[in-house]
Order: C-alpha cells, then sequence, then structure tokens
C-alpha cells in the first residue's frame, strides 16, 4: 500500500476533548482485493491542554496506534455503480483491542472502534489525499451502507467512552498506481 504522511491532525470528542498533533506518518501493505493490513499511524507533537501525549514506549508527544486492519466499503450509492462513494475503514486488528493508547500528563487515555475515510475511486493513482473529517466529535461518514455504524470512542482516565471524531489530511504515495474500484 505503500507511505503516508500528513500535518497537523486532531482528535475531539463529543464533550469536546481535543487533542492536537502536528504531523503523522503511517505505513500498511494491501492484503486482498477489499482489505488491508499491516497498518500502524504515528501521531507526532500531540498535547492535550498544554500537556504532551505519548504513547508507551514512544518519543516524548509520540502517537502510535496498535496494529490496524482497514476495509473498503460502500458510504454512499451514486446513480450508477461507477459513482458510488467508496470508504476506507480502519480497525485494531485485534477486533477486541484498542485503537491505540495513551497518557497525557497523568491521565491515561484509550481509543476503541473504528474510523471511515472517503477515498478516490475509479482512477489509477501512484499518490492519492486521505481527508478524515469531522465536527464536534463526529466522523464523516460514521458508516458503510446499510452498516452499523464505526466510530472511533476516547476514555479518560478510564472513565466512560465518548465518540470522538480524526480531523486529518493524509498524501498516500506508494510504488505503483492502484485503482480502488466502486463497481467491482
Amino acid at each position: 500500500m505503500g507511505l503516508w504522511h500528513a500535518g497537523a491532525a486532531a482528535f475531539e470528542t463529543v464533550k469536546r476533548s481535543l487533542i492536537t498533533c502536528t504531523s503523522e506518518t503511517g505505513s500498511g501493505e494491501y492484503t486482498g482485493q477489499k482489505t488491508l493490513g499491516g497498518i500502524r499511524l504515528t501521531f507526532a507533537g500531540c498535547t492535550q491542554l498544554g500537556q504532551k501525549c505519548t504513547s508507551l514506549l514512544a518519543a516524548e508527544g509520540e502517537l502510535v496506534t496498535n496494529l490496524l486492519e482497514g476495509v473498503l466499503g460502500v458510504i454512499s450509492l451514486g446513480s450508477t455503480s461507477a459513482s458510488n462513494k467508496i470508504g476506507l475503514e480502519l480497525f485494531p486488528a485485534e477486533k477486541a483491542g484498542a485503537f491505540m493508547e495513551f497518557t497525557c500528563g497523568l491521565t491515561t487515555v484509550t481509543f476503541r472502534g473504528a474510523v471511515i475515510v472517503p477515498v478516490v475511486a475509479n482512477k489509477m493513482l501512484t499518490a492519492t489525499t486521505l481527508k478524515y473529517s469531522a465536527s464536534r466529535g463526529k466522523q464523516h461518514p460514521e458508516r458503510f451502507l446499510g452498516e452499523p455504524a464505526a466510530i472511533l470512542e476516547a476514555s479518560f482516565g478510564n472513565k466512560a467512552y465518548e465518540q470522538t471524531g480524526l480531523t486529518l489530511e493524509a498524501t498516500k504515495t506508494g510504488g505503483a498506481a492502484v485503482e480502488t474500484n466502486s463497481v467491482a
């Protein structure tokens, strides 16, 4: 699948807790026609309320996801199958496992669930932009067509989980051109 990199990223909960990061990098591979694996995202320069946020065994201010998998799905129907909108859902490789775990100062933070990002379909590309979009803690989109919601949730200090959105624009680069087909 290649590598991707991005500028600033933000995680915001519905109750307005905010974690900001200055950059993001990631890598992964295609494991099938509609699946990805071995995905790991690393966010750098991460803070919450002026406190550095850091994953275990990572550099200060660095958040590292657990191993993730991905699957492609339809997020909305177009007038023809060729115009369907396609998304990529990322979720923990171990279904019951956490998406990401870290501390901000002395507060433990756990993210669970999944996040969906729209992808460009029906074009052969060697580089593409993934635009994760969220507003007030709600990811856009939140589900594949006809499927249950696939949302990210965060728990701060082992308190109740609350829905969380990711805002990020990442550029994926790879060696060979790849096409996400909305018809197949």
